[in-house]
């Protein structure tokens, strides 16, 4: 029983590693990726649509999008939470950064919830084996 404690506590801290990579290649494809586009007319009646990323709005870009710089920030800084969880293999950060994650991703599904989702998605699955292993570590 306790070897099986062990490979579920393993797995769960190797699944966990996974998803703080996931989370903070998404988080930097928000802030430097193509993610935002914008379509504005000038006036003399020419329309023009471009691309954004989150770190426009740093430097001021005209069509920057706010939103999408702080909501990299916040899920770099939650991945970064998640990845500590992981290290110290605290299995109440993983779920309360997993379910964090999944619910942005839920209430963000037309924009940025894809590619959050599976980082979410991997810190649930590690919290849960992190959790499965300290239940049979106590019998």
């Amino acid at each position: 029983m306790a070897n099986m404690a062990s490979n579920r506590f393993s797995l769960g801290k190797h699944v966990g590693g996974l998803a703080s990579i996931l989370g903070i290649i998404a988080g930097l494809f928000l802030l430097f990726g193509p993610v935002g586009q914008y379509e504005a007319s000038t006036s003399d009646g020419t329309r023009e649509t471009g691309t954004i990323s989150g770190i426009d709005y740093l430097f001021g870009a005209e069509y920057a999008d706010p939103a999408l710089f702080f909501w990299a920030l916040f899920i770099l800084g939650l991945t970064l939470v998640g990845g500590y969880g992981v290290w110290t293999g605290n299995r109440y950060v993983l779920w309360a950064v997993g379910l964090g994650l999944f619910a942005l991703s839920i209430l963000g599904i037309m924009s940025i919830g894809l590619f959050v989702a599976p980082a979410a998605l991997l810190f649930v699955i590690s919290g849960f084996l992190l959790t499965l292993s300290h239940r049979a570590g106590d019998r």
